[in-house]
């Protein structure tokens, strides 16, 4: 089976993290640092937790591929650039950078962009590299 991906292929998607959310998401995952549960001075308001973001980003990612075929993701990296506040969405583009192949299938490496729109501009507030496996057939690696 040959990967319907190709080098420079894009997909993306919105998440908006709510006030309601970032403190309960927060505590079910163990992070008690208190910008999550109350207002954070700086900012008068809540921050949403990095394992909150990268839940949200990596399952996305892991459904878009997994739409198409059976498929592992093998590397996954983000660098949390700005915060995301309470009820801000965000923009999250990923770019499939190279499609090669794998003793199982084909290795697909990627990035992403995710900004949220703060003050009338586009900050960027997370960048992602990640890499994956799509299996030929039902192989597994």
């Amino acid at each position: 089976m040959d990967a319907p991906f190709h080098a420079g292929d894009t997909f993306e998607a919105d998440f908006t993290f709510t006030a309601e959310e970032i403190p309960r998401m927060a505590t079910l995952l163990g992070d008690m640092n208190p910008v999550h549960h109350t207002p954070a001075p700086e900012y008068g308001v809540l921050i949403a937790s990095g394992p909150h973001i990268a839940g949200w980003v990596m399952a996305y990612q892991a459904a878009y591929f997994t739409r198409h075929a059976p498929s592992l993701g093998r590397t996954w990296g983000i660098r949390f650039r700005a915060p995301i506040f309470a009820d801000e969405t965000l923009h999250v583009v990923w770019t499939i950078t190279t499609v090669e192949p794998h003793r199982r299938g084909t290795l697909i490496t990627l990035e992403a962009v995710g900004t949220v729109e703060r003050s009338g501009e586009r900050v960027t507030a997370i960048t992602v590299e990640a890499t994956g496996v799509v299996f030929h057939d039902d192989t597994r690696a």
